[in-house]
């Protein structure tokens, strides 16, 4: 009983020391619970769920899951001393039934009134990965904080890459259907900088990558960047095409047909980036930054420009690291697109 609520204290000292470290430090990493997850396409009771214990879960009855649609506690004196804690139906005092179409799976922790981990996958908004097929698992890639798809799960065990990476492939071209030869295409980020790929002469580039939901994008000087979101599928190659316009529109090559806001690039970014628009007539312009919970903090632009192509650079010098919008509008149209800044 004593070194439960030592255990406890613990745990309320760490939260303090995370709270007031998320104030100094932009990069903390919060400690997560969900491991791996394996559902059934056909029967949403049908579910196990690999929780991590870092000597951070105490004792069960403090411990409850969420959906969207259920509520279920853990039963009392369950046994939480494995580092991989494999929980089921059976766990649970009640029922729980997880869509396995998409879904938000909350952990709560009762004795701190607290979310202790989350995960939203498919059908769901701002989801972090598709849905698994039928035994496919998805699993946290610990040091990234991303989840994956795998085909070979190990659940109670350590998560592995072991049947958990795709390929994605496909060209470059320019609007007139031309290879656009030493196109970057742009797929991560590491501490070394970007992850990217070359496109040879004929436009064609190739990676192979862990079976993660994932920001592609393609660019070269004097073009438009163009993204994409893609979820890479485990033992598989997805083909992924893009098509570049000229930036200065040189060889007559199309050009939207209505105010465009473009991806903002590097993205992410650290402290600078570029945000490209193109405006189909003269108007008045305003360009606006955004928090991740809406509010305004920053106004780049706020005059009358002329059509075409037009680029602002944004230093996020004075702001922490973190998910910002940026919106592009005028009197008759208005576009949000998502950035990461990352230091």
């Amino acid at each position: 009983m004593k070194n439960n609520y030592k255990k406890h204290i613990f745990k309320i000292i760490l939260l303090i020391i995370i709270i007031f470290s998320i104030n100094i430090f932009s990069n903390i990493i919060i400690p997560y619970n969900f491991s791996e997850i394996l559902l059934d396409q056909t029967d949403s009771s049908n579910w196990i769920i690999e929780l991590y214990n870092d000597n951070d879960l105490d004792r069960s009855e403090f411990y409850y899951l969420t959906s969207k649609s259920d509520t279920a506690y853990f039963k009392e004196n369950m046994n939480l001393d494995s580092n991989y804690i494999v929980i089921t139906i059976d766990s649970l005092k009640s029922s729980f039934s997880i869509n396995p179409k998409g879904d938000i799976i909350k952990l709560h922790d009762t004795s701190l009134g607290l979310v202790l981990d989350i995960i939203l996958f498919g059908n769901v908004e701002n989801y972090l990965i598709s849905a698994p097929d039928t035994n496919q698992s998805m699993n946290i890639y610990k040091s990234k904080y991303r989840w994956y798809l795998d085909n070979s799960p190990t659940i109670g065990k350590a998560n592995d890459l072991e049947n958990a990476k795709g390929n994605v492939d496909g060209f470059v071209l320019d609007n007139l259907g031309n290879p656009v030869q030493y196109a970057r295409v742009i797929y991560g980020e590491d501490y070394n900088g970007q992850i990217s790929d070359t496109t040879d002469s004929n436009g064609y580039y190739n990676f192979n990558h862990i079976a993660a939901t994932i920001e592609i994008s393609a660019s070269k000087n004097n073009y438009v960047i163009i993204d994409s979101i893609i979820q890479i599928l485990p033992d598989d190659t997805i083909a992924i095409n893009f098509t570049l316009y000229s930036s200065n529109n040189k060889n007559n090559q199309t050009i939207p047909t209505k105010h465009t806001l473009f991806q903002n690039y590097p993205n992410p970014f650290n402290p600078k980036t570029t945000i490209d628009y193109y405006l189909v007539k003269s108007a008045n312009v305003r360009i606006n930054i955004y928090d991740i919970i809406g509010s305004k903090i920053k106004t780049l632009i706020n005059e009358n420009q002329s059509s075409g192509i037009h680029s602002i650079q944004f230093d996020g010098n004075r702001f922490a690291s973190g998910i910002y919008y940026y919106q592009l509008l005028t009197p008759e149209y208005s576009e949000v697109r998502k950035m990461v800044l990352i230091k």
